[in-house]
């Protein structure tokens, strides 16, 4: 609910329910496109695009963008995962960004500070999925895990560093467990999905701490199973094991039917329906699918963020 106020100031009421209703239809294209969860930095992929660029390319324009545009979850201090298809080889090269934790870091050295902490399932990242018109995908994501990352700004930069190494485990029992150049446990995950071939058929992805595995699997089923299109499938309602554990309760995003909350108590689960502002825990996903016979796009965006997927005309 907003109002305008005497002083012409405008006034949003942070507590009233915010619905993630889509009124977004698929996109399509034949000579590529570019997906985020900002639109200036969907642009700056496509204009990398129009001027010949690969998807690569373009990824590290629009990530290079959503540093601007969305600094709380990304920025040169972040870390980051990548997939590329090359369309002429069909083989898929994975990157992987992520940080390790210094040499002289170590469960003693943390012991004798007195210091104490464990994973939490904090994840402030963003995700883009492009396609340029050669056939080469990228899918993309980085993140600075909780917001602003550690908040550290090295002298004379302007950017903060991320803070991944607070999901390492200071048990030193457990898998997790902190080491000299150890990598921590992560939870973003960049998508691809090809064909028995090799063809490309999606590159996708859904950001959001522990969400991100449950939403590709719910999203997958959405597109393959039931035969939605990417925009389609990222509107549907999602569910959540809020703790990443079989215990956990589960999360039931507004939307679905209440038929469903009620079979799942009776199967014994703890049901919470989401609603709002708090629908954020679901992750926010792009998706573009190819044809293999006519190399058609065709793109969606997550209802859940402020981007679109744009098209090269």
């Amino acid at each position: 609910m907003a109002c305008l106020q005497p002083a012409g100031i405008l006034q949003i009421n942070l507590e009233a329910d915010l619905l993630f209703n889509s009124r977004r239809s698929p996109v399509y294209a034949q000579r590529g496109m570019v997906a985020t969860s900002q639109p200036l930095a969907a642009q700056a992929g496509i204009e990398i695009l129009a001027m010949g660029g690969t998807a690569a390319d373009a990824a590290v324009a629009a990530a290079a963008a959503l540093n601007v545009t969305e600094p709380t979850s990304t920025g040169i201090g972040r870390d980051c995962f990548a997939l590329y298809y090359e369309a002429t080889t069909r083989n898929v090269t994975a990157l992987n960004g992520s940080g390790r934790a210094p040499a002289g870091l170590t469960l003693e050295r943390l012991a004798s500070q007195e210091l104490s902490g464990g994973p939490t399932p904090a994840s402030d990242t963003v995700y883009l999925a492009i396609i340029d018109e050669e056939g080469n995908a990228c899918s993309f994501i980085n993140s600075n895990y909780m917001g602003f990352g550690t908040g550290i700004v090295p002298k004379g930069w302007g950017f903060t560093l991320q803070n991944r190494g607070h999901g390492f485990s200071l048990n030193p029992d457990h898998p997790n467990s902190l080491a000299p150049g150890k990598r921590p446990y992560h939870t973003i995950i960049p998508g691809l999905v090809t064909r028995p071939d090799g063809a490309l058929s999606i590159c996708f992805g859904v950001m959001g701490g522990f969400m991100q595995p449950q939403g590709h699997v719910q999203v997958l089923a959405a597109l393959i199973d039931d035969g939605l299109d990417p925009q389609a499938a990222l509107d549907r309602p999602r569910v959540c094991l809020s703790e990443a554990a079989p215990a956990s309760s589960v999360a039931l995003e507004d939307g679905i039917h209440d038929e469903s909350r009620r079979q799942l108590e009776t199967m014994g689960h703890q049901v919470e329906v989401v609603r709002g502002q708090a629908r954020s825990l679901f992750g926010r996903g792009q998706v573009i699918r190819r044809d293999p016979e006519t190399g058609v796009l065709c793109g969606g965006s997550d209802p859940r963020a402020d981007g679109c997927a744009l098209p090269l005309i």
